[in-house]
């Protein structure tokens, strides 16, 4: 996806795809994550239990009513160096795949005290909260998700495995679960992002992915002083020492 502006999957000397490296590079992730499991593929347009593509679903129901925050309201507008980034809403028939047994039914990037974002300064605390409604009984669902560039190179990104590998008990169908993950946003070059978000039951190494969005949601980094490298850390400090 850096290199080529064309890319060709062969598969036992036959070609299964060919065009956009990112569109072809995708539809290769699903069969390699899916491979001789695979009982069923999400397009675009539709949705892991989704009745109709005119159906409206409010997952929202019971909670508080969230309120999108403008964070540049915080901050002087003329700041040059001031890392801007616009955030999308959910988008719940982006390009997705799985088996269906569970639905991937809410992506938010909140501050921290739980206001849901569509604008964020780099090096802001925030969390990405992922929301999912089970469909068949699990035992060690796994979510996770990771944030890639224009290019479709992964830049950071976790999973709940490691904090909860050792947490018992199956979860049913019709019941909820959610991870959050909190962390310093990254100061980014200007340019397009995307959120993919993924969940899957079993380990690491062994497991069967159920629902895989490529892209949730949308970064667009309008201003930013990074200039000459993928992502910038926030630094806490720096110092210049002299001595003499």
């Amino acid at each position: 996806m850096r290199l080529c502006d064309q890319a060709i999957w062969l598969d036992s000397g036959e070609i299964k795809a060919s065009g956009d490296p990112k569109h072809v590079t995708e539809k290769y992730m699903e069969e390699l994550y899916e491979g001789p499991r695979k009982s069923s593929v999400i397009d675009k347009g539709e949705a892991v239990g989704a009745d109709d593509g005119q159906s409206t679903v409010n997952d929202n129901v019971g909670k508080k009513t969230r309120v999108r925050k403008d964070k540049r309201l915080d901050y002087v507008d003329d700041e040059k160096s001031r890392n801007d980034i616009q955030i999308s809403e959910f988008n719940r028939y982006a390009m997705s795949f799985g088996r269906g047994g569970a639905k991937i039914t809410d992506v938010v990037l909140e501050d921290e005290i739980g206001d849901q974002l569509s604008w964020v300064v780099g090096g802001e605390l925030v969390s990405l909260r992922i929301a999912c409604e089970i469909k068949q009984k699990l035992a060690s669902p796994i979510i996770g998700f990771f944030v890639k560039d224009r290019l479709g190179q992964a830049l950071f990104g976790d999973n709940s495995f490691s904090m909860h590998a050792k947490q018992s008990g199956i979860i049913t169908k019709g019941q909820r679960v959610e991870a959050v993950f909190q962390f310093y946003m990254p100061l980014l070059p200007t340019g397009d992002y995307s959120v993919c978000v993924a969940i899957a039951n079993g380990s690491i190494e062994t497991h069967v992915q159920h629902h895989w969005i490529h892209d949730a949601l949308i970064f667009k980094v309008i201003s930013s002083s990074i200039r000459n490298c993928l992502v910038g850390i926030p630094m806490q400090n720096i110092e210049l020492n002299i001595q003499s």
